[in-house]
C-alpha cells in the first residue's frame, strides 16, 4: 500500500506542474516555462525511482482492476518519461513545431495515464 500512498501523492503535484508549464507557454513566458517544465521532468523522473525502489522492496498496488487497463496504463507510463527527453531536446533545440506536437502528445498521454490511474485506484479500494 505504501506505492500507492506515493503515487497517490505524486500525482496532483505532477498535473499542477504540467498546467502551470502549458499555461506559461501560452503565455509565451519561455524562462519561467523552461523552468517548470524542467521542474516538472525531474518530478517525474523522481517519481519513477522512488516508485521502482518501492517495488524491489515488495511494495505493491492490489491487482484487482482488469489486466487491460493494468497493461494499458503500465505501457503510458513507460512511454511518458522517454517522451520528455525528446520534449525537452525539441524545446531547448528551438524546434517549435515539433516540441508543440510532442507536448500535445504528452498531455494525452498524461490524460490516458490519469484516467487509467484512477480506475486502477478505484478498483484497488473497491469502487469499482
Amino acid at each position: 500500500m505504501l506505492l500507492l500512498y506515493v503515487v497517490e501523492g505524486i500525482v496532483p503535484i505532477l498535473v499542477f506542474q504540467i498546467a502551470w508549464a502549458a499555461r506559461l507557454a501560452w503565455r509565451q513566458d519561455k524562462e519561467r516555462h523552461k523552468r517548470i517544465a524542467a521542474i516538472h521532468a525531474a518530478s517525474v523522473w523522481g517519481s519513477y525511482v522512488v516508485s521502482w525502489i518501492l517495488i524491489y522492496f515488495g511494495h505493491t498496488i492490489p491487482r484487482k482492476a482488469p489486466a487491460w487497463i493494468i497493461d494499458t496504463h503500465l505501457v503510458i507510463i513507460y512511454i511518458i518519461p522517454v517522451l520528455l527527453v525528446f520534449q525537452m531536446a525539441t524545446g531547448l533545440k528551438g524546434i517549435r513545431p515539433v516540441h508543440i506536437g510532442l507536448a500535445a502528445f504528452y498531455l494525452i498521454l498524461w490524460a490516458a495515464a490519469l484516467v487509467t490511474g484512477a480506475m486502477i485506484f478505484l478498483s484497488g479500494r473497491g469502487y469499482i
